[in-house]
């Protein structure tokens, strides 16, 4: 008998979660999660190994794939720690100060794109999606990220603006953040 080649059935697999991938993304971004494509830099080192030039990471398909279980890993944890009442600590992120919001919008406004006024997610979204392609859009993306808020960790749950999430936390890298290894430790209890 003849067994499947096991190359074959990674492929398969892989596949199937990269189908899955793609589906989980838009329902975020239906959600209203903002994306903000914030190119991360790569130090490109000579043949001595010196750096020699900083490059922009690529974001790979596998990339997307690994952050995308990662969040909803996170979040379903966080929906868990939430509906059985169990005391946890939280991810949450803040709506922005409208009025840093309104003064991005005119920085926005002078190169020649239109923030929203209804500061959602979902209209943020749609104008990162925007300004995406232009020339400046690399700028006014790092300069809209800097008008929210930083993210925190709380035992009160808030809520995560940017992910357009009601319930959210860090679950996923237990070995190098230890409020991960504190959702662990609850959920274990």
């Amino acid at each position: 008998s003849c067994e499947q080649d096991p190359g074959e059935e990674l492929a398969y697999t892989v596949r199937q979660m990269e189908a899955l991938r793609q589906r989980l993304s838009a329902f975020r971004t239906e959600r209203g999660a903002i994306d903000f494509q914030i190119p991360e830099p790569e130090i490109i080192l000579d043949d001595s190994g010196h750096p020699a030039e900083v490059g922009r990471r690529a974001r790979l398909p596998s990339h997307r794939l690994v952050e995308e279980f990662m969040l909803l890993a996170n979040e379903a944890v966080a929906r868990k720690l939430t509906e059985d009442g169990i005391p946890a600590i939280f991810r949450v992120h803040e709506r922005p100060d409208p009025s840093e919001l309104k003064a991005y919008a005119r920085v926005s406004a002078a190169f020649g794109h239109i923030f929203p006024e209804q500061a959602v997610p979902r209209e943020i979204q749609k104008f990162v999606t925007r300004i995406a392609g232009d020339p400046t859009g690399d700028v006014l993306n790092s300069m809209l990220l800097r008008t929210m808020k930083k993210a925190i960790y709380s035992p009160e749950n808030r809520g995560h603006f940017g992910l357009a999430c009601a319930t959210y936390t860090h679950f996923t890298s237990p070995i190098r953040r230890y409020p991960d290894l504190l959702v662990h430790r609850q959920l274990k209890s």
